[in-house]
């Protein structure tokens, strides 16, 4: 009997104290705390607003836009996805060796961005169906384009390799894919290969002449206008290629993303980070290089309990800062891959989602007499970036 009620009661203390550690656990990280931990308020100015579908915070037309297509455009998304894709198509248009205009004019053929017959009608406005070149019913970018008796000559009088059985009638984005690999045929001269995109431009030029103004040109003077044009822009290619060339040097040595060497008094100081997720730790080094490169100090150390990269490049940047004023560095440089962070000191303003970051920041680099901040490619920091992969790769905490 005595062993019974013994049990009964081993039961009730173990289930009251799992039923404490739960209340505690709920008691002391409430979901809403968790937020606070991951957002931390800025306390020393005002509230402001914070975009939230934006890694900076700072609003932009493009991720509203995006935030919008999320609702009114699945269903017509799905829709989309069900068809063949051009988004292949459309890439080429931007790498045709053409004035921009040209390539975008392309692109819009490929969108049905142009303004004929059938788009018009199609969006409910009301117009004339028919051709007004050649009178026919259904005026596509297809047909004005390739299908139209003034384009039929036009391309017939061109010299230019044609299909074998002629343009497709019904997809205009067989006729683009042909001449988008037109260039590769080797039996057509290099000129020939790339002057269609002039011909697309100056037919649909002469039918809105012929609409709007009344004039109209002949296949011969279509083709003769398209042939000066491209010609005069591969020359001008030509000329500034060989000044692009002349300057290749000296614009490479003010753009490179090595690290530089600092003024004479200053010093140079060094630090990426090494961030590892499933484990939550941190390594982290830094080095010091005067003016003539040569490295005078460096130190390494661990991070535990790290839930975010934000969180981790925010840690190491305020120890390097910590570290400077402590061995009486007035003047550095700091050199890190840390574009975000680097953005939020030098522009607030556009990062407003890294204004707690930036502010700590701004207050632990007020204790040295002039800073700078230096942002480069990670590898270009590849020594000390060893010493900080040794940190999780080593296992040394």
């Amino acid at each position: 009997m005595f062993d019974a009620i013994l049990k009964v009661r081993n039961l009730i203390d173990f289930s009251a104290r799992r039923w404490n550690r739960v209340v505690l656990e709920d008691l002391v990280v409430p979901s809403d705390v968790r937020i606070l931990l991951q957002n931390q308020p800025v306390v020393s100015k005002q509230d402001f607003w914070s975009w939230n579908f934006n890694k900076s915070g700072a609003y932009s037309v493009k991720s509203r836009y995006w935030l919008a297509s999320q609702g009114k455009f699945f269903e017509l998304k799905l829709q989309m996805e069900a068809l063949p894709s051009v988004n292949c198509l459309k890439a080429l248009s931007w790498k045709i060796p053409a004035p921009s205009k040209l390539c975008c004019f392309v692109w819009k053929a490929l969108s049905d961005a142009l303004s004929v017959a059938d788009l018009v009608l199609a969006r409910g406005m009301k117009g004339d169906d028919r051709c007004q070149l050649c009178g026919l019913e259904g005026e596509s970018i297809n047909h004005l384009l390739f299908q139209c008796d003034l384009a039929r000559q036009t391309w017939a009088m061109s010299n230019i390799f044609l299909p074998k059985n002629g343009f497709q009638d019904s997809s205009i984005f067989s006729n683009l894919y042909f001449m988008f690999y037109l260039h590769k045929n080797r039996h057509v001269e290099a000129i020939n290969s790339w002057v269609w995109p002039w011909i697309l431009w100056f037919l649909w030029k002469n039918r809105n002449g012929f609409l709007f103004e009344g004039s109209l040109f002949s296949p011969s003077d279509i083709l003769l206008k398209a042939h000066e044009e491209a010609e005069q822009w591969f020359m001008a290619q030509e000329v500034d290629g060989e000044a692009e060339v002349m300057l290749m040097n000296h614009v490479l040595q003010e753009c490179s993303p090595k690290v530089s060497f600092p003024r004479l008094g200053w010093v140079n100081c060094e630090f990426p980070m090494d961030w590892c997720k499933k484990s939550a730790t941190v390594g982290a080094a830094w080095l010091v290089r005067d003016s003539r490169g040569w490295i005078q100090e460096h130190s390494r150390r661990s991070f535990s309990s790290i839930s975010s990269v934000l969180d981790a490049k925010l840690a190491v940047f305020l120890w390097v800062i910590e570290s400077m004023t402590n061995l009486k560095k007035n003047k550095v440089v700091f050199v890190s891959d840390f574009q975000d962070m680097v953005d939020a000191v030098l522009h607030p303003i556009h990062w407003p989602a890294l204004q707690f970051q930036a502010s700590e920041l701004r207050v632990a680099l007020q204790d040295l007499e002039v800073w700078n901040l230096q942002v480069v490619v990670r590898g270009s920091l590849r020594g000390v970036s060893f010493i900080t992969q040794s940190v999780n790769n080593l296992g040394l905490w």
